[in-house]
């Protein structure tokens, strides 16, 4: 490589290194308490967000049924 070159990359790496200061310095890590409170409100949202689309699932199913419905067999009624 040319000495150009290598000077780019030695500023390069110096930027990096000092993006990299700044950024830890502006934006420390979470704690282990933010953490935990982090996942915990995902994990609320993964369940509510389940829940609805099993309901949803439920009722397309169940209109499925109803609107298929011949009369031949006995018609359950919901919840089973």
């Amino acid at each position: 490589t040319t000495e150009r070159q290598r000077d780019l990359q030695h500023l390069s790496l110096y930027l990096s290194d000092h993006n990299t200061f700044f950024h830890r310095s502006l934006f420390p890590p979470p704690s282990i308490a933010e953490q935990r409170v982090r996942l915990n409100e995902f994990e609320n949202y993964v369940e509510e967000e389940r829940d609805e689309q099993d309901e949803r699932t439920r009722e397309k199913t169940e209109q499925w049924s109803e609107f298929h419905y011949d009369g031949l067999y006995p018609h359950y009624p919901r919840g089973w």
